[in-house]
């Protein structure tokens, strides 16, 4: 035979299952936006790996630039403003 239950504990059946519907909710965004974070995440790091390459070709680039510059010179200071170079004997 069955039994109705008291509102009381009807009540509170309901707000159980509305608060695990919440929950639950706020569970699935919450994993979306960290989904989406790390999607962000491996982004930036794969555009920061790209950023770094082209860096470390600028330095090659700058490192014969200034062996160019060393031979046909030789050592010395140069002054970009006015295009000028100074030997290092006159800088002395």
């Amino acid at each position: 035979m069955s039994q109705k239950l008291n509102q009381e504990h009807l009540d509170a059946i309901n707000k159980l299952q509305n608060d695990f519907s919440e929950l639950t909710t706020k569970l699935g965004a919450n994993t979306i936006d960290l989904e989406f974070l790390e999607l962000q995440k491996k982004s930036l790091e794969d555009q920061k790996s790209t950023l770094l390459n082209e860096f470390s070709d600028l330095r090659v680039q700058e490192n014969e630039l200034l062996n160019t510059l060393k031979t046909h010179y030789g050592e010395g200071h140069v002054n970009i403003q006015d295009g000028t170079f100074t030997p290092i004997e006159e800088i002395k």
